[in-house]
């Protein structure tokens, strides 16, 4: 079978990218989130590289062994995690300026109810389906075990120790699932503590508290906190915390910044940060991967340059906009593939048209998936959603992009 995701500190592959391609932005949501499509282009270009990922891991199984430069050797077999970082960031990016806008005091609170009725809608349906084709096929013995079949019914199997199984990938939608829960929850248990605060000091202590939790994940990374074990937190939103918290921060340095001109030091200390997890820091390369990628955005955010042009293309922005449904059936079609001898293991000559053909197969999926499940499903949370005019009281958690 082909390459899996795996823990933090490996060779891994991603996370839940998730599509793009939904409601119109709802009142309240800042109105950049809506236009950014660049942001788009970022998501799947990340999620063809979780694609390419699975399949050279497969014809050439033997990457970190061969005598190519080490820049090249490290690329290759991060780039799964490297992804996963990547839509982490972006997903605390985008959902999270919501709710650091109200903490601010700039507009009302978020209706949570929306914000949890609008994610669950968004990421089960299709979760489900992909779910139950990997039971039918290759994995009955879960109905016979209900309370782990709940685990990844609710997206939770990551903390019943079955991360990995039954669907390989599937362990980082849990990891998403966490924070789309804790997002909220830290922002209301947040609010009292800044309620008689003026802005500045209110973004004071969040910027506080974001760059905390950024430290803290690290501190665990390097095994510096003593009570916790390397690894002890396995497959959990701690152990990813450095990413999302590096996204909030992304985010509110948006927030708080008067206007959108053009920011170039971000891109070139995003290089430099990239090029440093390349070489003697390379045990880090994937903490460093989180503040490149929170660089990046905020370079993105000023709308201008030869890289925003490249990620706002047409191509880019459509794969950005299918991307939760690439990354959901591309493995399993990776493994079908497998099964029936299309691909080989071992034969590098066959990375190239492999992954060509397994990008456009997941995209057809994917496409299928949109209009038979997804949207659906986001037509059931439009309905399910405040009226706009207790949107427009409450405030809205649930950017359009993400």
């Amino acid at each position: 079978m082909a390459a899996v995701a795996a823990p933090r500190r490996s060779t891994a592959v991603r996370q839940t990218p998730a599509s793009s391609r939904e409601l119109p932005s709802p009142a309240g949501c800042s109105p950049l989130i809506g236009r950014m499509a660049s942001l788009d282009g970022l998501r799947g270009l990340a999620c063809t590289g979780v694609v390419c990922f699975h399949v050279y891991n497969v014809t050439v199984p033997d990457l970190s062994r061969r005598d190519w430069p080490a820049a090249i050797r490290f690329t290759l077999t991060s780039l799964g995690t490297s992804c996963v970082t990547c839509f982490f960031v972006l997903s605390a990016f985008l959902l999270g300026q919501p709710f650091l806008r109200w903490l601010l005091g700039d507009t009302g609170r978020p209706s949570i109810r929306r914000y949890a009725v609008h994610r669950c809608l968004r990421i089960l349906p299709a979760w489900w389906a992909i779910l139950t084709l990997m039971v039918a096929v290759n994995a009955q013995w879960l109905i016979q075990q209900p309370l782990k079949l709940v685990s990844f019914v609710t997206l939770t199997q990551n903390y019943a120790g079955l991360g990995h199984s039954v669907v390989p990938h599937g362990w980082t939608l849990s990891i998403e699932a966490s924070f789309y829960l804790a997002a909220p929850l830290a922002a209301l248990g947040l609010a009292p503590l800044l309620r008689r605060l003026g802005r500045p000091l209110r973004a004071a202590v969040i910027a506080v508290g974001l760059s905390a939790a950024v430290a803290a994940a690290w501190a665990y990374h390097a095994g510096a906190i003593p009570l916790l074990q390397r690894h002890q937190l396995g497959l959990t939103l701690p152990s990813f915390l450095d990413a999302f918290a590096l996204g909030g921060l992304a985010g509110l340095t948006v927030i708080l910044r008067p206007d959108r001109r053009p920011v170039w030091l971000p891109l070139i200390l995003a290089a430099v940060a990239f090029a440093a997890g390349m070489g003697e820091l390379t045990r880090f390369r994937y903490e460093l991967a989180a503040v490149a990628f929170a660089l990046v955005i905020l370079h993105l955010e000023a709308d201008v340059g030869a890289l925003c042009r490249l990620l706002s293309s047409r191509p880019l922005r459509h794969l950005g906009r299918l991307s939760y449904g690439i990354y959901l059936y591309h493995l399993p079609l990776a493994y079908l593939a497998l099964g029936i001898g299309l691909i080989d293991r071992g034969h590098g000559v066959q990375t190239v048209p492999a992954t060509v053909a397994l990008l456009a197969a997941s995209v057809a999926a994917a496409e299928l998936s949109f209009r038979l499940i997804e949207r659906p499903a986001l037509g059931v949370a439009r309905r399910a959603a405040p009226s706009r005019r207790a949107a427009q009281t409450e405030g809205a958690a649930a950017p359009a992009t993400t």
